[in-house]
């Protein structure tokens, strides 16, 4: 059974590939930058713990003698007594019994962990979203691998033009399926769900010069690295970004990626405003130069059309001169924008 966080389910990953897993790790961070957390690959299903009020009798709460706290559900308080117990502080090992006022902590903390869950549950389907657009565009080249002689093959980027429920699946899996009954079809339900589960056997993956590429034409803050020096997952997301750097380091003179900022039927994130794309830069930056403004109120057109996203002086400036001179076959100099423009 294939997880998400279990590097031995995993098929094998080819050198110089990565598994769809470990893109989607890269591309998060990348957009969310410092709200990532690493939960979003499993955010799995968090609950809260049942109310103080309803493990105890809130009558016969005593708060002179917590000895005299009188439990009333004792099957409720059994189901939950070891988890109550570590988010009130305590060792659950040693712990006899749990008094009304811990278990209202441990409650309150079950609720952060709670929120905590969801947040991570919103990031990870956007970033599905991003994913797919990407893929859809042509930008993100997934490949899978041929199971008769091994070779790799490009993913068609037309089959990902689809409804974004339709690709869940694929990226809950991180597979393709090999029926082509469910190749643009939504989940059945009954009992033919687990077979349509079953059939996702055909791996993703992206060739690390394609995800660095993409990666290096997303425009983002730099990842705060934690300490967890184990999570293999996220070395590898540190290694593409550094080369994702170091590929962006000279100007950008290439062909732009675009993905807008995703969809979602919830709040978005505020980082996710922040996830600028290239493309969209290039778009403002060409309608100034368009009506021959300088540099400096194409920044300000861009600080309008894209708030708190920032981008540097230096790096307008190159864009400004560099589609300045596709437009009219010239370097812009002081006062470009008063010429009027060539016949």
């Amino acid at each position: 059974m294939f997880n998400w966080n279990d590097r031995s389910t995993w098929p094998f990953v080819p050198p110089g590939y990565y598994f769809l897993p470990e893109v989607f790790e890269a591309v998060g961070r990348k957009v969310f930058d410092d709200e990532w957390t690493g939960l979003e690959r499993n955010p799995g299903h968090v609950e809260a713990l049942p109310h103080p009020s309803v493990i105890y009798d809130p009558t016969a709460y005593v708060f002179v003698d917590p000895e005299e706290d009188e439990v009333t559900n004792a099957t409720l308080y059994f189901q939950h007594e070891k988890r109550a117990a570590l988010l009130a502080g305590l060792d659950p090992e040693t712990c006899e019994s749990l008094t009304f006022a811990q278990w209202a902590r441990a409650y309150e903390r079950s609720l952060a962990e709670v929120s905590k869950a969801e947040e991570s549950k919103q990031r990870r389907i956007e970033t599905f979203r991003i994913l797919q657009r990407l893929a859809s565009g042509g930008h993100l080249r997934f490949e899978m691998r041929d199971d008769q002689n091994g070779m790799m093959r490009p993913v068609a980027s037309h089959i990902w033009n689809c409804r974004f429920e339709i690709a869940l699946p694929r990226f809950e899996r991180a597979a393709l399926s090999s029926n082509i009954t469910y190749a643009m079809a939504l989940p059945p339900s009954g009992s033919a769900l687990e077979e349509f589960w079953e059939t996702f056997i055909i791996d993703l993956f992206v060739h690390e010069s394609n995800i660095a590429e993409v990666l290096a034409n997303i425009y983002y803050q730099p990842f705060t690295e934690t300490d967890d020096k184990n999570d293999i997952t996220k070395i590898r997301a540190s290694e593409l970004l550094a080369l994702a750097e170091r590929k962006a380091a000279p100007a950008q003179t290439t062909q732009s990626i675009t993905a807008n900022p995703p969809e979602s039927s919830g709040p978005p994130s505020e980082k996710a405003f922040k996830a600028v794309f290239t493309d969209d830069i290039r778009a403002i930056v060409r309608e100034c130069v368009m009506q021959r403004k300088g540099a400096v109120p194409t920044k300000k057109a861009i600080d309008v059309a894209l708030p708190g996203n920032n981008i540097t002086r230096p790096r307008v400036r190159a864009l400004h001169a560099e589609i300045w001179d596709e437009v009219y076959g010239e370097k812009p100099t002081v006062g470009a924008n008063s010429r009027s423009v060539p016949g």
